[in-house]
C-alpha cells in the first residue's frame, strides 16, 4: 500500500510535466542551469517562452538582463581576442618581411664580394654562420659549455650537501653510568 501512494504521486508529477505546465520558476532554474554551464543561447530562448508565458515575472526579467549583459562581455572579449590576434599576424608578417628582406641584402652583397680562396671561405663562413644568429640563440658550441658548466656546478654543490650531512651527523657516545 505504501508503494501504491508513492508511485500514484510520481505518476501525477510526471503527467504534470508531460502536459507542459510549467510555472515561472521552473523555467527560471531551468534557464539558470542552462545559463550557468555557458549555454547563454539555450538560456535565452528558455527565458523569452518563459516571459510570453509569464510576461511579468521579475526573476525572468533580472535573468535576461544578466544573460544579455553576459553576451555583451562575451562579445566584447571575443573582439579583443580578435584584434589581439590581428596584432599578432602583423608582427609575424612584419617580422617575415624583415627577415626576407635581410636575406635579399645578404645575398646582394654576398654576390658582390669576390670569391675568396678556401681559407677564407671557410672563415667567411663562420662569420656569416655567427652573425646569422638571432638574439636569444646561442651555439652549439656554447650551449655544450654552459652544460658542462652547469652538471660542473651540480657536483660541487651535491659534494657540499653531503660534507654537510657528514658533519651533522652525531657520534652516538657511550653512556657512562
Amino acid at each position: 500500500m505504501r508503494h501504491f501512494g508513492i508511485i500514484t504521486g510520481l505518476i501525477f508529477l510526471f503527467l504534470l510535466n508531460v502536459n507542459g505546465q510549467q510555472n515561472a520558476e521552473d523555467i527560471f532554474h531551468f534557464a539558470g542551469n542552462l545559463f550557468i554551464n555557458g549555454n547563454y543561447k539555450g538560456a535565452k530562448a528558455e527565458i523569452e517562452n518563459g516571459l510570453k508565458l509569464f510576461p511579468g515575472d521579475s526573476k525572468l526579467q533580472a535573468l535576461r538582463d544578466k544573460i544579455k549583459e553576459q553576451e555583451k562581455k562575451q562579445q566584447e572579449q571575443n573582439q579583443q581576442n580578435q584584434d589581439q590576434n590581428n596584432e599578432e599576424k602583423d608582427k609575424q608578417n612584419q617580422k617575415q618581411e624583415d627577415n626576407q628582406q635581410a636575406d635579399n641584402s645578404d645575398q646582394e652583397q654576398n654576390q658582390q664580394q669576390p670569391q675568396p680562396k678556401d681559407g677564407e671561405q671557410e672563415e667567411q663562413q663562420q662569420q656569416q654562420q655567427q652573425q646569422q644568429y638571432v638574439e636569444g640563440e646561442i651555439s652549439k658550441e656554447d650551449a655544450e659549455r654552459i652544460l658542462n658548466a652547469l652538471e660542473e656546478e651540480e657536483k660541487d654543490v651535491l659534494k657540499k650537501l653531503e660534507l654537510e650531512k657528514a658533519k651533522s651527523k652525531k657520534v652516538p657516545t657511550e653512556k657512562e653510568w
